[in-house]
């Protein structure tokens, strides 16, 4: 079931601050495991399990939102100019596949060929545009606008020994973890809050604010640099090894007790683990603990390609997330 529930949220466009799609499927799903939903005004789905012991009250957090572009203006000749949304670096752009808007409009980013540039050069989104094939700007205009979006293209694909490539599992994946970790008779009052615009900021304050949790749970696709190139501390984890469940992330410490608590809990279950060897990327975990005051944990997959249309995990990771989250939600 969570296989075919990321693949579905994998297909789905949600760049950051267009998450409606995505939000309504989530809702859908959630809804025969919730005691109570809510949307706040920022965009926030927020599904309410009661436990079965009660006391504290736990908010766990994954976005629905993925990186992608912003269209800021239609060129005369019908190309689009556009910038990006959320950390994309430029090398990647030249050539890229895109789809533009709700209507799912088919595009390409334009690419200087190496006999008219300088071979290597990094060009920006404004040395660039958006071709949708429209012959000029009314032809363009007929098929989106100014402030609309564009997103990755292209589908999910299994490949090598059970390894998903997909657009957005950063972070579709925690969202279907929270899936199924919604259907099971957990302790603790529970808030499981599919977030908003968290590649650009974090949507996750406004729901921290409202639910003001005592613990506060992300659960992520992280940065995994485990490539022939990177070594020691840069490979930061690893693919093969387990739920990542790091001390601290680029924005927040995360409480000791609490990832003590969730390491033994999975040593306890069976479910492999690791730590992060460096500081690489903010979560949820910062809006948590600032607006809600919440001691904070993350438990998350090892992702490569993180913040591309190629972003890649290992299955048995996935497994290792929902395992561990599982495991310390029960240990509360």
């Amino acid at each position: 079931m969570m296989r075919d529930r990321l693949l579905e949220l994998c297909k789905m466009n949600g760049v950051s601050g267009f998450e409606d799609a995505v939000r309504e499927k989530i809702r859908t799903w959630a809804a025969p495991y919730a005691d109570e939903i809510r949307e706040d005004p920022a965009g926030n789905l927020m599904v309410y399990k009661k436990g079965t012991r009660g006391g504290r009250t736990v908010m766990v957090a994954a976005h629905m939102d993925e990186v992608g572009f912003l269209i800021k203006g239609i060129n005369e000749d019908g190309t689009l100019r556009f910038v990006n949304v959320g950390r994309i670096i430029n090398q990647i752009l030249p050539a890229m596949r895109v789809v533009v808007g709700e209507r799912a409009i088919p595009g390409v980013i334009s690419m200087i060929p190496p006999h008219m540039g300088k071979r290597g050069q990094v060009y920006s989104p404004g040395e660039l545009a958006i071709d949708i094939g429209a012959k000029d700007r009314a032809a363009a205009e007929k098929l989106t606008y100014p402030g609309d979006f564009a997103a990755f293209a292209g589908e999910p694909q299994w490949y090598g020994e059970d390894v998903l490539k997909a657009k957005a599992l950063d972070d579709r994946l925690g969202c279907a973890v929270m899936l199924e970790l919604m259907q099971e008779e957990l302790p603790c009052d529970t808030w499981f809050v599919f977030t908003v615009q968290e590649e650009i900021g974090s949507g996750a304050v406004t729901a921290a604010r409202r639910i003001h949790p005592d613990i506060g749970l992300v659960l992520e696709c992280t940065s995994a640099g485990d490539l022939p190139y990177a070594e020691g501390a840069l490979r930061t984890c690893a693919y093969g090894g387990g739920a990542v469940i790091p001390s601290a992330d680029g924005g927040a410490v995360y409480d000791p007790a609490l990832v003590r608590l969730a390491r033994s809990a999975a040593d306890a279950a069976g479910i492999p683990w690791q730590e992060k060897t460096s500081i690489a990327g903010i979560t949820d975990a910062k809006p948590m603990a600032e607006a809600g005051g919440a001691a904070v944990l993350a438990i998350s997959a090892p992702g490569r390609y993180i913040h591309s249309p190629i972003s890649s995990v290992k299955w048995t990771d996935a497994e290792a997330v929902l395992g561990a989250a599982k495991a310390f939600l029960m240990a509360l």
